[in-house]
């Protein structure tokens, strides 16, 4: 009998632990982790921006940044299950519009920061704090 229980209760273990794990994956890449991420990373690079010691780090953050842009660009706002289906996929153009800017934007402020042009970084940062506030109002009312 402990033969049949213990093989049995092992596998109802590892399927359990399976089963969590994937739900902790999906929760940690859903669109409100991701950006979460993208923020973080933002504000990392914007406490150093001036400093051109920090440039190959702030790089690094930004060329992450555009990856993790580049998952949210296929995924959609909560914020759509509002919005009429006549009209969803306009608003769905222009959000994954605004979120291609944000990877152009990312790209161009890593290639700043490895060409050690820390006025071009600030200015790139400063469009990329616009395009911030305009998709919240837009899209994260």
């Amino acid at each position: 009998m402990l033969k049949f229980i213990f093989p049995l209760f092992l596998s109802l273990t590892i399927v359990s632990s399976s089963a969590f794990a994937g739900s902790v994956e999906s929760t940690e890449n859903s669109l409100k982790a991701n950006m979460k991420q993208a923020n973080t990373l933002f504000k990392s690079i914007g406490a150093h921006i001036n400093d051109p010691t920090k440039n190959t780090v702030n790089a690094k953050s930004a060329e992450s940044m555009a990856e993790v842009f580049a998952q949210v660009i296929q995924q959609v706002p909560k914020s759509f299950d509002g919005i009429p289906e006549a009209q969803r996929a306009e608003a769905l153009k222009g959000y994954q519009t605004l979120i291609q800017q944000c990877i152009d934007h990312s790209l161009s402020l890593q290639q700043a920061f490895l060409e050690g042009n820390n006025a071009a970084a600030l200015n790139i940062y400063q469009e990329m704090k616009d395009l911030k506030k305009e998709g919240h109002e837009q899209f994260d009312p």
